[in-house]
């Protein structure tokens, strides 16, 4: 260090503690209890002084390194002087160093950054990974150091994780099985520095059933229980039936856009029970539950919920297990998903009144969403229902 100071001092000639030599001194004033590093070069014109990969301070000397006597030629740190090396002098580094190196040439600028950026560039330690065979795995931010770091991403091919190069993510990706090393490497300045490893194992995971519970407005009659709506309808020949009607269940994405992932067809019983399956690539992943019906108010689930086996959501026993509490209560602490959206336009409104009128006036009966009691004719008692829902504004409810 320069006397008084906390500058790095490089004393290029003259007997220390003579202030007769030539020094190059350091413009930065160094912090306690921080890592520096510290480069001094002489190529053969000038001497340099980098710290941190930057240069800090230099001077102009086509002369060499230090002339001191025996057997004080060349030390880092605390020096010698005296000639005989037999007294000692602290010149002030007080500190610890590390990984020193010592070349037989001048490194140039670009050298002592990649080896600056080497060491200090870096990549918080990413887990192992483990998802199901065509799982749509999310998007993981990456971080690491110095402020700005990017990275390039190796190893995941064969595994649906395509290479990526300066990304600030691990992408979103399809996996497919299979186990790989997947190799992370931080880049700043264009300049590599340590990278990073962790496995990423895609299993064949097994079905996974989703149990739901929900009721139909209309359908509804009391006691927890529907109307045998597909008898009614003329689909079915059994009058004991347990069977409701049928109904689309959808799970979206968790984030936006919200994208539809799996569909599949399931029947409703008349107690509000369904139980759907879908392939194990949901596994241990958050979706939206989304449900559609012929005649009904698309409803979301309030949040997204975790696909694990035999995974449970009741829509039925609270407003706010729907997206936007968007439910009507049917009995007390019983709720049910609005029914009347004949034309599936997301609202229940006066086009819709006007498909029920001309079903009305047909004396329709059989399998007609505008039979919206479920009772299997098309009359009035329908448009009362409908008459409610077009009065309430009901429309969909989505994030």
């Amino acid at each position: 260090m320069q006397d008084g100071t906390t500058k790095i001092r490089m004393q290029i000639s003259g007997i220390f503690p003579s202030q007769s030599g030539t020094d190059v001194i350091g413009s930065t004033s160094l912090n306690p209890n921080n890592w520096y590093h510290v480069v001094g070069v002489w190529n053969g014109v000038q001497h340099l002084l980098y710290i941190n990969g930057v240069i800090d301070g230099q001077i102009n000397n086509s002369n060499g390194m230090s002339n001191r006597p025996l057997p004080d030629y060349f030390s880092i740190g605390s020096i010698l002087y005296g000639g005989n090396g037999t007294t000692t002098y602290p010149s002030g580094a007080y500190g610890s160093m590390d990984d020193i190196g010592i070349w037989n040439r001048a490194l140039t600028a670009s050298e002592i950054q990649t080896i600056y950026y080497f060491s200090t560039t870096t990549v918080n330690t990413i887990t192992n990974q483990t998802y199901c065979n065509l799982q749509t795995v999310a998007s993981v931010p990456l971080s690491g150091t110095p402020s700005g770091v990017v990275f390039d991403i190796t190893g995941g091919a064969s595994r649906g994780l395509p290479n990526q190069t300066n990304v600030s993510a691990i992408p979103a990706f399809t996996a497919l099985t299979g186990s790989s090393v997947i190799t992370v490497t931080p880049k700043y300045n264009g300049i590599s520095g340590i990278p990073t490893t962790y496995t990423l194992t895609v299993n064949n995971c097994p079905a996974i059933n989703l149990n739901l519970k929900f009721y139909i407005q209309g359908y509804y009659e009391g006691a927890g229980l529907m109307r045998p709506v597909l008898y009614n309808q003329g689909e079915s020949t059994n009058p004991n039936t347990l069977q409701t009607d049928q109904v689309i269940v959808e799970l979206h994405a968790a984030t936006s856009p919200y994208s539809t992932i799996k569909t599949t067809i399931a029947t409703l019983n008349k107690n509000g029970t369904l139980t759907c399956s879908f392939n194990g690539s949901v596994t241990n992943t958050p979706y939206y539950i989304v449900i559609h019906h012929r005649n009904s108010i698309v409803t979301w689930s309030a949040a997204p919920v975790m696909m694990i086996p035999n995974a449970t959501y009741d829509f039925s026993n609270a407003p706010s297990k729907a997206y936007g509490n968007n439910m009507i209560e049917v009995e007390p602490n019983i709720w049910a998903m609005y029914n009347g959206d004949l034309n599936q336009d997301d609202a229940i409104d006066a086009n819709d009144y006007l498909l029920l009128d001309i079903d009305i006036q047909g004396f329709a009966s059989g399998y007609y969403a505008s039979d919206i009691n479920g009772d299997g004719t098309v009359d009035s008692n329908d448009y009362l229902l409908l008459d409610a829902n077009i009065q309430g504004f009901i429309t969909s409810s989505t994030p």
